[in-house]
């Protein structure tokens, strides 16, 4: 029975991060201020099913493909930001009442610890240019929150109707 569980999340998982390459690469546009996709939803859904340890490696495993795939180059930095947000969302939905207090504390802890601080200072490191960080900090927390509402009102639903169903099918929780 173990061996059949484990190979159920490894399939699911793999659809995931097919759902994460899709949403991040294909299904996203850019406004002046963010580039707006909904790729977060399936490191959620398996931070949700599957707990932190195989969320952050679902995380890193669609990231890298991801990046290797179809950008011009794999910057590990960006991995960690991938990997911290399955960490989030697995601590504050994985085997627990899936309220909106905690999806809104989730994403903005997303937002202020990892989103706003990290990504601009790896964009600095990646560039070489230190004297950018704060520019880079101020254009960020602008795309930061505008992408936290689009997380909130996408989570809600989906922790309501989508969740249970693939509880159902992957054998989660």
């Amino acid at each position: 029975m173990q061996k059949k569980q484990w190979l159920r999340k490894l399939v699911f998982s793999g659809i995931l991060i097919a759902v994460y390459i899709i949403l991040a690469k294909f299904l996203s546009f850019s406004t002046p201020y963010a580039k707006v996709n909904l790729s977060f939803l399936p490191i959620a859904l398996s931070a949700m099913l599957f707990g932190p340890w195989w969320s952050m490696a679902t995380a890193a495993v669609a990231d890298i493909v991801g990046t290797c795939f179809f950008e011009g180059g794999y910057f590990p930095l960006f991995t960690i930001d991938a990997v911290l947000y399955a960490l989030l969302f697995a601590l504050f939905l994985y085997k627990k009442e899936q309220t909106i207090t905690r999806i809104v504390l989730c994403v903005v802890l997303q937002t202020v610890l990892v989103s706003i601080p990290l990504t601009p200072l790896w964009i600095c490191i990646m560039n070489q240019s230190f004297v950018s960080y704060i520019p880079a900090l101020a254009t960020k927390s602008v795309a930061s929150l505008i992408t936290a509402v689009i997380k909130i009102v996408v989570l809600i639903p989906t922790c309501k109707y989508l969740y249970p169903r693939l509880t159902q099918i992957t054998g989660g929780r």
